[in-house]
């Protein structure tokens, strides 16, 4: 065969394979246009107006390039992976304030009412009668009967979550753990080897960590110890921390994510907050909202305080707005939630009068 037949023949197959090329259709590349709400990853395959939705894209006629078509079902999507993310917990429903019901008294027959709380366990409130040096216990709706004789002169009770009672004991200056024994444990009766004044309030931490007060009310105790009014911690190992020195310091409450510890500081007539580390120590402690003669209080699942004051119980929002009041004829001292359902409140006053309310 001849060279020239040779190249002529190179060269035929080499145009009619660059003619194959031309002809085959051409990736088109991918488009990414953004919106003030959303990224939209796709570009749009048809011309006719978007439905209206919360979500706009603004994407240019012209830079939009149609993708090819297919006849073949392009592959599926691979599917997510199962989260294992826990779901946030619920919200608690918001209460109705404007359904709170009046203040119905149980008795009258104590003389100075304080530190509630809701032994879930037996169902019933635990109280103490300060003046009278005995614990109580209330079987809603009226059955009272003494749980301690005498008490210590103790202001507060708590639960810890092993179902330990914590008390705060003014007449022994002192904290104590009592056990499911019945063993009594004391967790704090000095600081610096002085003598405590006589610890009023405390609440504790899901970690164990215990806040309380130490004010003096009336004559100084005898002896004489710390010479100062303090908010103290004690931490899961049992130190015992000095947080800071006030006036009066009163009544504690802790914010349901335990980061904001409040404080009833009942002389200057406010109630203070302090943010909560990682390790329980307070800082930025400043004012919460002005509460007249400020005392016991309690937080509920929504953050709300509740505040036993001059003239009744007053409930704050977490920003420090006021929700509600429920005033009372005697001055309260304290409160608690309980009940089977939990929409009992249980007021303790100054004077010989003990109130339940119902809540929504």
């Amino acid at each position: 065969m001849s060279k020239k037949l040779v190249v002529h023949g190179i060269l035929t197959a080499s145009l009619i394979f660059l003619a194959a090329c031309s002809s085959t259709p051409q990736a088109a590349p991918s488009i990414s246009a953004s919106s003030t709400s959303k990224a939209v990853t796709s570009a749009p395959t048809s011309t006719a107006p978007a439905s209206s939705s919360s979500v706009s894209a603004s994407v240019p006629a012209s830079s939009v390039v149609p993708p090819p078509t297919s006849t073949s079902n392009p592959p599926p999507k691979p599917s997510a992976p199962p989260s294992s993310a826990a779901p946030p917990p619920a919200k608690p429903a918001a209460m109705d304030f404007t359904k709170i019901g009046a203040p119905v008294l149980v008795s009258s027959q104590f003389n100075f009412t304080e530190g509630p709380v809701w032994d879930k366990a037996h169902n019933v409130f635990l109280f103490t009668d300060v003046n009278a040096n005995k614990l109580y216990q209330l079987a809603l709706p009226t059955t009272v009967t003494v749980y301690k004789d005498p008490s210590l002169k103790t202001y507060s009770l708590v639960f810890d979550k092993d179902g330990s009672l914590l008390t705060a004991e003014g007449g022994l200056r002192q904290v104590t753990r009592t056990l499911a024994d019945k063993t009594v444990k004391v967790l704090a009766d000095k600081y610096q080897d002085k003598a405590l004044n006589a610890p009023n309030d405390l609440v504790v931490r899901d970690d164990s960590t215990i806040y309380f007060t130490d004010p003096i009310f009336g004559p100084p105790p005898s002896p004489v110890g710390v010479d100062f009014m303090g908010l103290y911690r004690i931490s899961p190992t049992g130190e015992l921390t000095l947080e800071g020195k006030f006036t009066t310091p009163n009544g504690l409450g802790l914010s349901p994510d335990q980061k904001t510890l409040y404080m009833a500081s009942t002389m200057t007539n406010q109630v203070m907050a302090f943010s909560i580390a990682a390790d329980g120590s307070t800082s930025n402690g400043k004012k919460f909202v002005d509460a007249p003669n400020a005392d016991g209080m309690k937080v509920d699942a929504s953050g709300n305080v509740w505040v036993a004051c001059k003239d009744g119980v007053y409930v704050f929002s977490p920003e420090g707005t006021t929700l509600a009041s429920i005033k009372t004829t005697t001055r309260p001292t304290n409160l608690a939630f309980g009940g089977p359902d939990g929409k009992t409140l249980l007021i303790t006053s100054d004077a010989k009068n003990l109130y339940t309310v119902a809540l929504p």
